[in-house]
């Protein structure tokens, strides 16, 4: 609940207004979790009684009407831990020192330090991690501000900037592989290679054209074929002289006798 009335209060005051409630209708109006905490927090009855701002505390009150004081104190921890959590993991932030120190004061206890199990039940860090960072001590440790801010920019913002380190050489290496592709000598249609586009820029010569004082070799001189003539050809060409003879020599006896 918690996450989703942090997104509700756009200015992040700690309370929402009706304004910020009438934009989340359309916002957030989808997702099943905005609906479960407006129904919950009984939201659309509060600001429709009322303008006045509603802060986490009595959302809580309106949302676990039996909640005992120690329940409330116990959930508003919850909440703080939370808010300490979603400031280190926000992409928006940068390891500044002004963040760091409201997620240390999020965190920190009477003795104005921070218990290495808070940095576990907000999950900051596993306990693999907390091993790792602090191998003497573990978890029973306290943090100063200092070692804090060294703990919290070494987990999340090195690794960002590894991160996009990274990316960038990616996209170099994937710009430079395509650069490379593009000035590959292609294969020509017929078969032969022609120029790149740099080499026509060099001057160097067309793979495809001829270089000057190179004689142009001219193609083969062949004999046109002649058309190929149908099996039985000249037996039927004589057959229709023979006609041809026989009915020129009916007409002239015919004439004759006439």
């Amino acid at each position: 609940m918690f996450d989703s009335f942090q997104a509700i209060d756009r200015r992040q005051a700690g309370a929402i207004r009706r304004a910020d409630f009438v934009w989340a209708l359309t916002e957030l109006g989808p997702s099943i979790e905005f609906q479960k905490t407006v129904t919950r927090g009984k939201l659309s009855t509060y600001f429709h009684e009322t303008a006045q701002e509603l802060n986490f505390e009595e959302f809580l009150r309106r949302a676990c009407p039996t909640a005992s004081q120690s329940d409330m104190s116990r959930m508003l921890r919850w909440a703080a831990l939370r808010k300490a959590h979603n400031i280190l993991m926000s992409e928006e932030s940068h390891g500044s020192d002004a963040d760091l120190q409201e997620a240390f004061t999020l965190l920190e206890d009477e003795s104005r330090c921070v218990a290495a199990t808070e940095l576990l039940r907000a999950r900051i860090l596993s306990r693999e991690e907390m091993l790792s960072l602090l191998p003497q001590t573990g978890t029973a440790s306290s943090l100063s501000f200092e070692k804090f801010c060294n703990i919290a920019r070494e987990k999340f913002w090195q690794s960002k900037a590894a991160g996009c380190a990274w990316r960038a050489a990616s996209r170099l290496t994937s710009q430079l592989s395509s650069a490379l592709a593009s000035d590959e000598i292609p294969v020509s249609p017929s078969g032969g290679h022609s120029s790149s586009p740099s080499a026509r820029r060099k001057g160097q010569p067309h793979f495809g054209e001829p270089t000057p004082g190179t004689p142009v070799p001219l193609p083969p001189a062949q004999a046109p074929n002649s058309p190929q003539r149908p099996r039985g050809f000249r037996r039927t060409l004589a057959q229709m002289n023979q006609q041809a003879t026989a009915g020129a020599a009916g007409e002239m006896s015919a004439g004759e006798g006439g």
